[in-house]
């Protein structure tokens, strides 16, 4: 490609193309995102959209692709559906004052561990972004959801155990240290996972120096400063990377990311790919799908955060008898008391029919989030009360993690 005798908005794209050379562009120009060059090609067999040119680069034409603005969820989750990484680069002006070309920012980076969009997202189940960092024997990782806030982070030592969490934890994307391409070990376990997108980033990302000041800021009420770096150093690293990751594709402050837990896995029962399989938790062996597994025919939950949980407590079933216990009797008191059982259900139910799905890139859809939140709290409330009177509710701290 040749920048001379480009227009000015072309030139723009080659700057945004050079940050973010293994990205598909969506180059926002008037009511539709174009795509250009190698990036126009690709979207045109992805998308099954129309190839077209505009112009000229060293005589020859520029391959030219483009979807309208309004379009743009449904292509969207097309694109990361097939593995593709993407920039949105939207105008930052208004046209109509411009001075000489209007200026454009990349405003989002969308990939498969950082998607928001209802339509690539399953409700019922996390999307997990994971952090790999391999310090001899010690393997540390990160498993963070965007969509939830959840934040985990741990230290094993044991390839075989972490191809467990790997396997019911199916991380959508995995971030690793550039230095780690020829790691046998955290290939192994990119497989383990069932081949997720993986990326690499500058071994910079996972300095343990910066991860402790990124995480102290992120989580001031994690005690970050009182953590054993010594001990917890690789899964510190693998944080850092997350972090620096969330942050660069989404270009805002993540403050609904605000509680840092740290993984204990000594209490539940190790699932590996073969129980999971074999047992059908979670998919069948006929279908492959929901239908005719355990988890299909035990979810009769009216809320994605019940599925999840559900989700949840099939992958990791409890050792503690007590635990155990605790959890029947949970259970015994909802199904002693049918009243307050189909109050509480109604009530949930309409709080997940009213709630506004988190789309990053529309803010009104953010502004209406947020008014939402607020009109909810006085039915919040009253539904927290009615569970209080009703059940002992099973503490979040006695599941692996939290669920959003």
């Amino acid at each position: 490609m040749n920048k001379a005798g480009l227009t000015p908005a072309m030139r723009q794209w080659f700057e945004v193309k050079e940050r973010y050379p293994d990205h598909l562009i969506l180059f926002r120009m008037g009511d539709f995102y174009e795509t250009f060059f190698e990036d126009a090609e690709r979207a045109s067999r992805v998308l099954d959209i129309t190839l077209t040119s505009r112009g000229k680069n060293a005589d020859q034409p520029i391959p030219l692709a483009g979807i309208p603005f309004h379009a743009l969820t449904g292509y969207l989750a097309r694109l990361v559906r097939e593995g593709v990484k993407v920039a949105i680069c939207e105008q930052v002006e208004d046209p109509k004052t411009a001075k000489g070309v209007v200026k454009r920012a990349v405003t989002r980076v969308v990939t498969a561990g950082v998607a928001l969009e209802p339509e690539t997202l399953d409700e019922r189940r996390p999307n997990y972004l994971m952090g790999l960092v391999r310090d001899g024997d010690r393997l540390g990782f990160t498993f963070a959801d965007l969509s939830t806030g959840e934040f985990l982070i741990g230290v094993l030592g044991s390839a075989d155990k972490l191809a467990a969490e790997l396997v019911r934890r199916e991380p959508a994307e995995i971030l690793a240290p550039a230095s780690s391409e020829n790691d046998e070990t955290v290939m192994a376990l990119v497989r383990a996972a069932g081949g997720p997108m993986l990326s690499r980033l500058a071994d910079d990302a996972f300095d343990l120096d910066a991860a402790l000041s990124s995480l102290a800021v992120q989580f001031p009420e994690a005690g970050v400063d009182r953590m054993d770096a010594e001990r917890l150093g690789p899964a510190l690293r693998a944080a850092g990377g997350v972090l620096t990751y969330l942050l660069q594709t989404q270009l805002r402050e993540l403050a609904h990311i605000n509680t840092l837990r740290l993984f204990t896995g000594d209490e539940f029962m190790i699932v590996d790919e073969t129980a999971k399989r074999n047992l059908e938790l979670v998919a069948s062996l006929r279908e492959g799908g929901r239908r005719g597994s355990l988890i299909g025919l035990l979810d009769q939950t009216v809320t994605a955060m019940g599925a999840r949980l559900l989700r949840q407590w099939v992958l990791y079933p409890l050792l503690s008898v007590e635990e155990i216990r605790r959890r029947h009797d949970a259970v015994e008191d909802l199904l002693t008391r049918a009243a307050e059982r189909g109050e509480i259900r109604t009530l949930l139910e309409k709080n997940s029919r009213s709630r506004t799905p988190l789309r990053a890139h529309q803010p009104r859809r953010m502004q209406r989030a947020r008014h939402d939140r607020a009109a909810h709290q006085p039915r919040n409330a009253a539904l927290a009360a009615r569970l209080a009177r009703v059940v002992s509710v099973v503490p979040f701290e006695h599941a692996p993690s939290r669920s959003g």
